[in-house]
């Protein structure tokens, strides 16, 4: 169980990445988990998705998460895992797993991670954030980088 939800994690994170080749097992699972997913669960993979990057040393400065809020997030993604492969697209992961193996999770839910993710990058406060770095970048600077060729 630990190592589906570690490939569970990796997968959702990754979808950040560039995307997998997906037989068509995998998409059809891939399809499954986001359509059966509801926003909640999105957000309760995403929360654990940071919860477990909190981990690095080098980002542990950013979060302060208590063992209570670890043990939920953690709880509440094995949950939605559960209730998506053995209920809801129990059929689909079969048929996934017995033609891609072990990619069938980072194949899968990468395609539930990367539509988790766009769903928060999309509101408003998060894209406004995104922005914030503009204000300490020399404009002049990437004029040269990016403006007219002299």
């Amino acid at each position: 169980m630990r190592h589906i939800l570690r490939l569970a994690a990796f997968s959702l994170a990754a979808a950040l990445a560039a995307p997998a080749f997906a037989s068509a097992t995998s998409d059809a699972l891939g399809d499954c988990l986001v359509d059966k997913s509801t926003g909640r669960d999105r957000k309760d993979l995403a929360r654990w998705i940071f919860v477990a990057v909190s981990s690095h040393p080098d980002m542990q400065d950013l979060f302060a998460l208590s063992p209570q809020m670890r043990e939920a997030a953690n709880k509440s993604a094995a949950d939605v895992i559960m209730r998506l492969v053995t209920v809801e697209c129990v059929d689909q992961a079969r048929a996934s797993a017995a033609v891609d193996g072990g990619a069938t999770w980072e194949k899968a839910f990468g395609k539930l991670g990367e539509v988790a993710m766009k769903e928060l990058t999309t509101n408003s406060a998060v894209t406004t954030s995104f922005e914030d770095p503009v204000k300490y970048m020399d404009r002049a600077q990437l004029k040269k980088v990016f403006g007219p060729k002299p």
